[in-house]
């Protein structure tokens, strides 16, 4: 044992704590020194990630943007298997991936992914307005009377 030996370090009561005597870190009080080296590497994966995505778009020329940076996070990290399967299957054909390439063959399917979700939130508002109404009715014992009509169509 040396005055340079790790286990000496102030952080953990020096000496006399080493022995037992001294100041200790409480049990349920997480080591700062272990949080600190977990929270370099969730950055060291975050930077990770960060250069995987811009490897991919400057590997095949693509520009920055919302679209380019959501489509080639869901293709490395996998969250999209139909983003993973068009991929490939152009990376296999050896066919270029380009920005007019990405818009017809995956942009198509997030442009109808958000106006499902706008006609989902759209339904559910309805129902949610209704159903309020319907319990106000009742309760009030009056006639209540529902026109429906769907403008989208």
């Amino acid at each position: 044992m040396t005055a340079h030996d790790p286990n000496l370090a102030r952080a953990h009561g020096g000496l006399l704590g080493w022995l037992g005597f001294g100041a200790r870190p409480a049990r349920d009080q997480p080591d700062p020194a272990a949080s600190a080296s977990a929270t370099d590497r969730r950055g060291t994966v975050q930077q990770r990630q960060l250069a995987e995505v811009g490897a991919f778009l400057s590997a095949h020329k693509l520009p920055v943007t919302a679209q380019s940076l959501m489509i080639a996070w869901n293709y490395l990290s996998g969250a999209d298997s139909q983003v993973v399967r068009t991929i490939d299957r152009q990376l296999q054909q050896r066919l270029p991936m380009t920005a007019e390439w990405l818009d017809e063959s995956l942009g198509g399917s997030n442009a109808d992914d958000i106006t499902q979700l706008a006609e989902l939130m759209h339904r559910r508002a309805f129902e949610v307005l209704f159903e309020g109404s319907y319990h106000a009715a009742r309760a009030s014992a009056e006639v209540m009377c529902v026109a429906f009509c769907d403008i989208d169509h």
